[in-house]
């Protein structure tokens, strides 16, 4: 069986459960899109990537997505374009991003030859998508280095990184693809953790971060396709007795105030110490993440007091009456636990395990089999089979990744106050 039919018998679940809502027409994503994470070793690191298939699998912007994890250390934006043919390819994505530069610079400052590589690169590799099959392309501009104590040699690295994403929104537009400025949002973040706290860093090296810069490349990343964030809304009438809620989010049953609800469709969810500046509870002060792509929203009517205290799990926040007609985004009031939270790690280990197969499947496997093709044309056969064992695995992992998104079960305790 080939991986596109492979994908329709794997993810109907998660279909049937994230509802009927329409789709957006500036969503780039289509219902059962797989879509693949390109990069270099930043993108291998297996972080940004792991961070949009949790997105795309809980938070749901279509039904039955999936993602595939394609970095390679030390990789240039030719790269992409190169390995297109045979780690790309034999998965027929639909969506694929791209992230490269950090490489095609060489920490050097700008020059022409250079600016010339990168430009041909970006270009290649998209045209090498699209001949692959790839319908929607999204480039993004290269990351800002982070680091404490910023060098010279580092502040000149990231005009050149600046650069970059410059040359590649003109070339985005050229090859009318998608574009996304990683770079610009990742620098707004930067100053103003900054501002905040002269200590703040996304990682030790300032090029492979921590998951609070992660955070802040699958932002950039799921903004770029066009994801809105609209994940739930659970609306009380008190006075009236009436809960209803959005599709994904099923009302089991309310009694004075206590609502009991099912969710097929999750929050996005943040660990880490919200004093530690490399987690991503502590970079959703500084990124709009939670605005933008995570509104899980509770709206409370007839609030017969100045306030009411909300319950949800073992947490309790206090909120005015107008504040509560106006609609409470849960999934920033509770950022650092609540009822999703144990589901959702879950749900993430399983794409960390899905993952992590992709980068020895497509990085060695498929590369080795590329050389062996060559030299063994006569066997290609025999290695073509040996190429689908490896694909039916990952294809495996990603259809545990996608049927471990369970409903969860949770209840919200509204009491109104003097």
């Amino acid at each position: 069986m080939k991986p596109r039919a492979m994908k329709s018998v794997f993810f109907p679940l998660v279909a049937a459960l994230a509802g009927l809502a329409p789709l957006r027409a500036d969503l780039l994503l289509q219902p059962n899109d797989l879509v693949a994470v390109t990069g270099d070793s930043i993108t291998e690191q297996k972080r940004y990537s792991v961070l949009i298939e949790d997105y795309l699998l809980m938070c749901q912007p279509a039904t039955g997505l999936n993602a595939l994890q394609l970095g390679s250390g030390g990789a240039g934006a030719y790269v992409g374009g190169m390995r297109a043919p045979f780690n790309l390819a034999p998965f027929h994505p639909q969506v694929a991003t791209m992230l490269y530069g950090m490489n095609d610079g060489q920490y050097q400052a700008l020059n022409e030859p250079m600016a010339a590589g990168f430009r041909k690169g970006t270009t290649d590799s998209i045209e090498a998508y699209k001949t692959a099959g790839v319908r929607t392309i999204l480039v993004s501009s290269p990351t800002c280095i982070c680091v404490k104590g910023q060098t010279a040699d580092q502040v000149m690295y990231n005009h050149t990184l600046a650069a970059f994403g410059d040359m590649a929104k003109k070339i985005a537009a050229d090859e009318n693809v998608a574009f996304t400025d990683t770079h610009g949002i990742m620098a707004a973040v930067i100053a103003k953790g900054v501002a905040a706290d002269p200590n703040y860093n996304l990682g030790p090296d300032g090029v492979h971060q921590e998951w609070a810069g992660h955070l802040i490349m699958a932002y950039a990343m799921l903004k770029g396709l066009g994801c809105d964030g609209a994940i739930g809304t659970i609306t009380v009438d008190l006075a009236a007795h009436t809960v209803t809620g959005t599709p994904g989010q099923k009302i089991v049953s309310q009694d004075d105030g206590t609502i009991q609800v099912e969710s097929t469709r999750y929050p996005f969810c943040f660990s880490g110490d919200p004093k530690d500046s490399q987690s991503t509870v502590n970079v959703i002060n500084y990124l709009p993440f939670n605005q933008d792509l995570n509104r899980y929203m509770l709206v409370v009517k007839g609030v017969t007091g100045s306030k009411a205290k909300v319950t949800w799990g073992s947490a309790s926040k206090q909120f005015t009456a107008d504040e509560l007609a106006k609609g409470v985004n849960l999934a920033a009031a509770f950022a650092g636990d609540n009822p999703f939270s144990a589901a959702f790690a879950k749900v993430n280990d399983a794409v960390v395990a899905q993952q992590t197969d992709e980068t020895g499947l497509t990085k060695y496997w498929l590369g080795g089999m590329k050389d062996l093709v060559s030299s063994l044309p006569s066997q290609g056969p025999v290695l073509d089979q040996i190429t689908q064992v490896g694909i039916k695995e990952r294809n495996r992992l990603a259809q545990a990744a996608a049927t471990a998104v369970v409903p969860v079960d949770h209840t919200i305790k509204i009491e109104s106050e003097p």
